[in-house]
């Protein structure tokens, strides 16, 4: 019963985490929005500016670093699935040899499994 009430605490415990980190934020939003004064952009200089080209670039370079992430992680998930598959089709096949019934293909097999 102890354990129950302990793994019950626990799991309370993480759950409200988040809910308190919102709050915290929130909060601390709140607060800095009413000590700060408005933070407006209206220099016709920033307004070209995150209007045209040059947010267009700077946003195409944010784009292209997540695409290039994505396909970092996607490729290291493909070779670790590939070397995996490697193992096993290799083990399939010293296991099927080790256990033939003719006594050289035996000890190909045997002798790919052991070190």
């Amino acid at each position: 019963m102890e354990q129950l009430k302990a793994l019950v605490r626990n799991v309370a415990a993480y759950a409200t985490r988040p809910a308190m980190l919102v709050l915290l934020m929130f909060t601390v939003g709140f607060i800095l929005a009413r000590v700060l004064p408005p933070f407006i952009l209206d220099d016709p200089f920033w307004r070209a500016f995150w209007s045209g080209p040059p947010a267009a670039g700077i946003f195409a370079v944010i784009a292209a670093s997540l695409a290039y992430a994505a396909a970092i992680h996607s490729a290291t998930v493909a070779r670790t699935n590939a070397e995996a598959d490697a193992f096993w089709k290799q083990a399939e096949w010293s296991l099927n040899l080790a256990l033939s019934d003719a006594s050289t293909e035996r000890a190909i097999g045997l002798a790919s499994i052991l070190p």
